[in-house]
């Protein structure tokens, strides 16, 4: 349980550095770029993120086997894992450049986008900065595998939490001297590539008896992960309709102005989710590590006491939302226009998010994720296209409750999968979660009395 705690406590931290930042940026934007020109901000920041779908799943699956395999003693094998994806990552990423400067170059890109308060070269030059800032973590995830093998994980997580608060002072500064959006984007840029290397350096001195090798492993070591990837491939694409997918459907049938609004309600209830992801993202590497020493009642335990957990404060956190959501928009942004009922839509759609999350956890952690990819995929596929049709009658509030109820279906299936992997019913998930909180309570209540 102390990796966990570790996990836990780095994971606040980071989480704490996204979340602040988030909730304080906001009306930074609002006050020094204007509703529109932050609109269109928005607008460019969703286009370049689909090209992070290039990293097909490899990063994830990477991470548990070079995990699984260090766990084993299998280190001429995880080297090769290593080299293969870190260097065939690195040209698929070049080539996905020069592929988006081609097109801003030969294509009304801008246009399209409807990015007019936006100069034609501030947009073509941002775009590609934002291609590169989007790119990059393919890179740093690559090497946070490491850090799952070594036992190290925390220190990944407060290096992202120090970088997450850099980002943070960088952003305000530039916002509070009225920079230009292009200035943003340079110093983005330039913060993560500090990152890489700051990982890669620390990388290498946690597993010093494994020769991190850009050249070690052939294409057929990244292709043996190409089977497994593709399973985690639809869950970043499922994201991507969920994010971008929506931000560009209402910029399409809305404009700016409505992405702001929908930005502003998502923060509300993304900060439930951002504060969850602390359970999923600790937990991964520990499941990955008790599967490894098939150890699944200790499996079991762990995941049910986090889904447990996250189902009780998700459904006062959503009551608070529906309660006070719109005083709380309104003082944070000023939109005194926002209700309090469409916050709340919006803060249950990131609970059952959550939920659906932890449900996957097991299967995400083991790599088995049987038919849950397409599962996933349909579910947020037929979501947007609901939220696409509706929006033009039913306003922002659509896109929650189809989000909302997409998530849900998942959440259902993805604990039958889980069920199947740990061998137990609904009930002993539900006792052996009711068991890991008490145990955990009258841990904390020892530790403090």
């Amino acid at each position: 349980m102390a990796g966990l705690r570790r996990n836990l406590i780095a994971n606040v931290y980071s989480t704490t550095a996204v979340v602040v930042g988030q909730i304080a940026l906001v009306p930074l934007f609002l006050s020094s770029w204007g509703q529109i020109y932050y609109g269109q901000w928005l607008v460019l920041s969703a286009v370049p993120a689909y090209l992070a779908l290039s990293d097909v799943g490899i990063s994830n699956a990477l991470g548990n086997q070079f995990s699984i395999c260090v766990e084993r003693g299998e280190h001429v094998h995880a080297q090769d894992l290593m080299g293969a994806v870190w260097r065939f990552q690195t040209w698929f990423s070049l080539a996905l450049t020069l592929l988006v400067g081609l097109a801003v170059a030969t294509f009304p890109v801008q246009s399209w986008l409807k990015c007019t308060a936006v100069g034609h070269g501030e947009f073509r030059t941002v775009l590609l900065l934002l291609t590169v800032y989007s790119l990059l973590p393919l890179q740093i995830g690559t090497f946070s595998g490491i850090y799952r093998a070594a036992h190290a994980f925390p220190k990944y997580l407060l290096l992202q939490g120090h970088m997450r608060i850099l980002e943070l002072f960088g952003t305000t500064i530039l916002l509070c001297s009225k920079a230009p959006m292009l200035w943003l984007a340079a110093l983005l840029v330039v913060l993560r590539i500090i990152w890489l290397c700051i990982v890669n350096i620390q990388a290498r001195r946690l597993l010093p008896d494994l020769a991190l090798n850009w050249g070690a492993g052939t294409w057929t070591n990244f292709s043996s992960l190409l089977p497994i990837g593709a399973g985690f491939f639809a869950f970043p694409i499922g994201n991507a309709l969920i994010n971008q997918g929506m931000t560009l459907a209402v910029n399409n049938a809305g404009g700016p102005g409505a992405v702001v609004t929908l930005s502003v309600c998502r923060q509300v209830g993304r900060i439930y989710l951002q504060i969850s992801s602390i359970l999923f993202t600790s937990l991964h590497p520990e499941l990955t590590t008790a599967y490894a020493q098939l150890a699944r009642g200790r499996m079991q335990s762990l995941q049910a006491g986090a889904f447990l957990l996250s189902l009780w404060v998700g459904t006062l956190f959503s009551i608070g939302a529906f309660v006070l959501g719109g005083v709380v928009v309104q003082i944070w942004t000023g939109m005194g226009s926002i209700a309090g009922t469409l916050v709340g839509v919006f803060a249950i759609e990131a609970v059952t998010a959550a939920l659906g999350n932890l449900a996957l956890v097991v299967p995400w952690a083991t790599s088995r994720l049987g038919s849950l990819p397409f599962v996933y995929l349909i579910a947020q596929l037929m979501s947007l296209i609901v939220s696409w049709t509706a929006f033009p009658y039913l306003g922002i509030g659509a896109v929650g409750v189809a989000f909302l109820l997409g998530n849900l279906a998942f959440t259902v299936i993805a604990l039958s999968r889980s069920f199947d992997e740990l061998e137990c019913s609904l009930r002993d998930f539900m006792d052996s979660g009711q068991r890991s909180l008490r145990d955990t309570a009258a841990a904390l209540y020892s530790r403090f009395s």
